[in-house]
């Protein structure tokens, strides 16, 4: 990070991957009782790859690839989810 962001180590998080696809936030959601709202897979920009010019060029073009091909959404590096807590099945009156 500290070479292609300019981020320092303290300043990069440990990640746990355990919910990084869609089946896996739909099993963590329905255990916690929360409904899936709307999932989608989010782009980002490529400042990794910002040190090379012809690889951030490819890139590039790979990010718009993956973004316009809703086939290959998946291979998008965020995924952007909103859930719900359901409403109770009391009376609301």
């Amino acid at each position: 990070m500290s070479k292609t962001e300019g981020r320092e180590e303290h300043d990069v998080f440990p990640v746990a991957y355990r919910t990084n696809t869609r089946g896996a936030v739909q099993r963590w959601a329905k255990q916690a009782g929360f409904e899936i709202v709307s999932f989608r897979y989010l782009g980002q920009y490529p400042s990794y790859f910002m040190f090379n010019g012809l690889l951030f060029l490819l890139a590039t073009g790979y990010e718009k690839l993956i973004s316009r091909v809703p086939a290959l959404n998946f291979l998008q590096g965020w995924i952007f989810v909103t859930l719900r807590k359901p409403e109770s099945g009391g009376d609301h009156a």
